[in-house]
């Protein structure tokens, strides 16, 4: 039942994931410089980053981990986990500061939301694949794929209030807009490590993993390393 609390946490993560397929685009369509000479680059191929971010990311990250699990320092689940909430609030402040930058009639850079998406992407890395092992290797053999599948219910209550605040970005200064998103994910972050400490008793009597589960990619890298 524990695993069952760990939803509505993991969901304040999905709120601003969620975000950058709903407002973002309305933000930098008029916050961002997109303009090169002549030619202006359409609004949805920024997203496309979030497709190549986590290939080329993925790799640096396992060999940090990797280099950390050699030195007995590799961070505990919970602890990924919150450190991919935080890293991925402070990508979003670099919304709110671009927002501020740009100013009311000036556009920002293309290198704020490049950065917000690398950085976002590493946040991801952290917390999602890492959430979805330890989902697998914690819920009871007898209703493992249950939970896992449960598990896109966090998924899915984020899109929907995501979908819900970003009615806020019509009547909000779009630096609080994204200040907003910033908190709620680092507070997600913060209930992460509390949730950590709740379930550690539990968890002891289970085996690590150190490998997200149904990650081959993953798996192979590890491996590798």
């Amino acid at each position: 039942w524990l695993l069952i609390l760990l939803l509505p946490v993991a969901a304040l993560f999905w709120i601003a994931q969620s975000q950058v397929w709903n407002t973002y685009n309305i933000w930098v369509r008029d916050h961002v410089n997109l303009t090169f000479g002549s030619w202006t680059m359409p609004v949805p191929w920024l997203q496309s980053l979030d497709g190549l971010a986590p290939f080329a990311c993925m790799p640096l990250v396992l060999m940090f981990w990797s280099w950390q699990r050699k030195r007995g320092r590799e961070p505990s689940e919970f602890t990924k986990m919150a450190i991919g909430c935080w890293i991925f609030g402070a990508s979003t402040l670099l919304l709110a500061a671009a927002s501020v930058a740009a100013g009311a009639t000036a556009r920002a850079p293309l290198a704020w939301a490049v950065a917000f998406h690398l950085g976002s992407n590493i946040g991801w890395i952290f917390f999602a694949p890492t959430t979805t092992a330890l989902v697998s290797r914690a819920a009871p053999d007898k209703i493992n794929a249950t939970m896992i599948g449960g598990y896109s219910l966090a998924i899915f209550i984020g899109s929907v209030v995501s979908g819900r605040l970003g009615s806020l970005y019509e009547r909000w200064p779009a630096s609080e807009f994204w200040l907003l998103h910033a908190a709620l994910v680092s507070l997600g972050g913060v209930l992460v490590l509390a949730f950590g400490m709740l379930m550690k008793p539990a968890l002891r009597q289970v085996e690590p993993l150190s490998v997200p589960a149904g990650a081959p990619l993953t798996q192979m890298l590890l491996e590798e390393s």
